[in-house]
């Protein structure tokens, strides 16, 4: 009969460096939080170096550096998601977060969930309609990575355009006072006309 041999599949640990690599070089760094991203960012920069080595670079620090690079993404948090839109009387809630990413609203101890878009990053829930007393909390995740979670109580007043809005002070713009403008006063000239005498001329024959 014949004998089965199990071919056993040597990874050739450059190949999973450049894998996990290729993985770090398809995320979008604006969805993270700028401290974890540079971290996982100096990891890569080893690993582009020995990359770059190809079969000579140091098969131990291969090794070392595909585990650092597993650790720091592992270690990524998303960034914290933003609100855009929640108004007292309203139940619509809006905010912003990494796209595509699982969003979880707590409004009072209720929980809604959607999705965030996977280009925009928008979200949108449907809770009870909200108080000055309400507190809106979000936190999303994606592809096992957690952001820090976000608090908002209503009573800080509404949000609408991702800003909270204070009321801004206008002035009240004071008209100039224009003074009237006076039509001068021209003295009535008055034409002294002296009668003219005639005089009486004698004639003597």
């Amino acid at each position: 009969g014949c004998t089965a041999y199990e071919v056993e599949q040597i990874t050739n640990p450059l190949e999973e460096l450049i894998k996990e690599a290729k993985e770090v070089k398809a995320m979008t760094s604006s969805d993270y939080t700028q401290a974890t991203w540079n971290s996982l960012q100096t990891v890569m920069t080893t690993a582009d170096a020995l990359i770059a080595q190809g079969e000579d670079a140091d098969s131990a620090q291969v090794n070392s550096t595909i585990e650092q690079l597993k650790s720091a993404k592992a270690a990524l948090k998303l960034n914290t998601p933003a609100l855009t839109y929640a108004v007292k009387g309203n139940s619509e809630i809006k905010g912003v977060t990494a796209p595509e990413a699982e969003v979880t609203v707590t409004v009072n101890g209720n929980t809604y969930n959607a999705t965030a878009d996977d280009i925009t990053g928008e979200f949108s829930v449907t809770a009870t309609s909200l108080t000055s007393s309400s507190v809106i909390n979000v936190s999303a995740s994606r592809d096992g990575i957690s952001s820090d979670d976000y608090s908002y109580n209503m009573s800080n007043g509404d949000i609408n355009g991702g800003v909270t809005p204070t009321q801004p002070t206008t002035e009240p713009t004071e008209k100039p006072t224009t003074q009237p403008t006076t039509a001068p006063t021209t003295e009535p000239t008055q034409a002294t006309t002296q009668p003219t005498s005639a005089t009486d001329l004698s004639v003597t024959a």
